[in-house]
C-alpha cells in the first residue's frame, strides 16, 4: 500500500459542512471515553508482566499521554530514548519516546510475527514487514505541556496521531489485523527498570545491539524527569480515535453509544458540546424529535456562548407513557438544528441525528406478546393472519426437485 501522509491544523479555521460527529469525552484523546482505558494514570511506574489486559486480535490500539518535559528530558533525548509510555517486552510492543527532541512512535510485531532482534532502521520506518517501524509525531519542548497520542489500526495500516491539537496521518505498510499489539501485558510509564528482568520491557524498542541508531537503543533509555508539578497522565486503549472533528465543530455524546428509553421506565442523557471559542457569535443548538408525542426532552434550545463553550450541557430524553399499544421497540429519531451568524465559523454546521429507542410497557415489552400476535407488534390483525398463512405455507410446502 502507498504512504499518505495528511495533517489536520487545529489552529486554522475550516469551514465545512459535516455530518456524523457522536464522540466521547476523554482527557487526551478527546474523542474516546476515559472510562474504556485498559490503562489510566497520573503515577510513574516501571513495568511488570500483566499490568494490563492483553491487546491482541483485536486490531487496535491507542496510547496517549500528558507531560512537561524538563531541560535535562530535552537533553537526554539526544543520547537515547526518554520513556513516556510504552506496552511490551522483546517481541510485541508499542510505546511513545521522545528522540532527539522529537516525540516518536515506536512499533514492533505488529506484522503478526514478532520482532524479537528486529529494529527500525530510522525516527520515520513506516513499514513493519520487517518487523520494526516508527514515526516522528513531532518536535516537544522544555517546560511546555504537552499532549501526545497515536492510534494504529492493524487491521488497515492506518495511524493518527495527535500532538498538542495538530494531528496527522499516515499509512504502516505490513500490519495484520491479529497482531499481538501490548506483549507482556507490562505498561513502563515514565520509568526505565534497572533489573535483567526490567529491561525486557521495552515497548517498541529493541535492547540487543542490532544497529539501531542510539536515539532508538533501548539499551540506552532514559527515565522521563519532567518539571516538579505539572499535570501528568499515562493512557493505553484497545481501540480507535475516531474520525478527528474539525475545529468549529458541534458534536453529541450519547450514553454508551445509544440512546435507550422506556415508557414508565428508564430516561437516557445525551450531551452536545462545541470544540472551538466561538467568539462574538453565540451558537444556538435546536432540539426536536420526529415524533414529539413520544418522548420529552428536558431542553430543546441550548446556547454555547465564550464563557460557557468549554462545558458540554446535558439532555434528558424520557419516553411518553402512552397508553397505546406499539411494537415492543419503536424509534424516534433526535435531530439538531445548528444556528449562528452567518459571520459565523460555525456557520451552516450540520450534525446527524440520533435515534432514540423507546421500550413499550402496554405490551410484550418483557416478552409477553398475545399468542395471535405473530409479528410481534401488539397488535392482532390481518397482518398476522398473513404472517401465519406465510409460515404455513414454508412449513407444508414440498421442497422443489433441483
Amino acid at each position: 500500500m502507498e504512504n499518505t501522509f495528511k495533517k489536520i491544523c487545529f489552529a486554522s479555521a475550516v469551514c465545512c459542512i459535516i455530518s456524523a460527529a457522536i464522540v466521547h469525552a476523554g482527557e487526551l484523546v478527546p474523542q474516546i471515553d476515559d472510562s474504556t482505558a485498559r490503562f489510566n494514570s497520573t503515577t510513574p511506574q516501571v513495568g511488570e508482566t500483566g499490568d494490563i489486559e492483553p491487546i491482541e486480535g483485536v486490531g487496535a490500539i491507542t496510547l496517549a499521554a500528558r507531560f512537561t518535559p524538563s531541560s535535562q528530558d530535552i537533553s537526554n533525548s539526544n543520547s537515547g530514548p526518554v520513556i513516556i509510555i510504552e506496552t511490551g517486552g522483546t517481541t510485541y510492543g508499542n510505546g511513545l519516546y521522545i528522540c532527539g527532541e522529537d516525540i516518536v512512535y515506536f512499533t514492533k510485531g505488529s506484522n503478526g510475527s514478532g520482532g524479537n532482534l528486529s529494529t527500525q532502521t530510522s525516527l520515520n520506518d513506516t513499514d513493519v514487514s520487517d518487523n520494526a517501524a516508527s514515526y516522528t509525531i513531532g518536535p516537544v519542548n522544555s517546560g511546555e505541556d504537552t499532549v501526545v497520542y497515536i492510534s494504529l489500526n492493524s487491521a488497515t495500516g492506518e495511524l493518527t496521531a495527535g500532538l498538542n491539537g495538530e494531528v496527522s496521518q499516515t499509512i504502516i505498510n505490513g500490519t495484520v489485523e491479529w497482531a499481538n499489539l501490548s506483549g507482556n501485558e507490562s505498561v513502563s510509564f515514565f520509568s526505565k527498570g534497572t533489573s535483567a528482568e526490567e529491561a525486557g520491557f521495552m515497548g517498541g524498542l529493541t535492547n540487543t545491539d542490532q544497529g539501531q541508531g542510539d536515539l532508538w537503543n533501548a539499551g540506552l533509555a532514559h527515565g522521563f524527569e519532567g518539571v516538579s508539578g505539572a499535570p501528568a497522565r499515562g493512557q493505553i486503549f484497545a481501540q480507535l480515535a475516531p474520525e478527528v472533528l474539525p475545529p468549529y465543530s458541534v458534536f453529541v455524546n450519547q450514553t454508551g453509544e445509544e440512546t435507550l428509553i422506556a415508557e414508565g421506565g428508564a430516561s437516557d442523557e445525551i450531551t452536545v458540546g462545541v470544540n472551538s471559542d466561538p467568539g462574538q457569535y453565540p451558537v444556538e443548538v435546536g432540539l426536536s424529535l420526529s415524533e414529539p408525542e413520544q418522548a420529552n426532552l428536558s431542553q430543546q434550545t441550548l446556547t454555547f456562548t465564550q464563557s460557557n463553550w468549554g462545558s458540554s450541557q446535558t439532555v434528558t430524553i424520557t419516553a411518553e407513557d402512552d397508553s397505546k399499544m406499539e411494537s415492543k421497540t419503536h424509534y424516534v429519531q433526535l435531530s439538531f438544528d445548528v444556528r449562528a451568524d452567518e459571520q459565523s465559523e460555525y456557520h451552516g454546521f450540520m450534525v446527524a441525528p440520533v435515534t432514540v429507542e423507546i421500550e413499550e410497557n402496554d405490551c410484550g415489552s418483557w416478552g409477553m406478546f398475545n399468542k395471535a400476535d405473530f409479528n410481534n407488534d401488539c397488535q392482532v390483525d390481518f397482518e398476522d393472519a398473513l404472517e401465519l398463512s406465510a409460515s404455513w405455507l414454508e412449513s407444508t410446502m414440498p421442497e422443489q426437485a433441483v
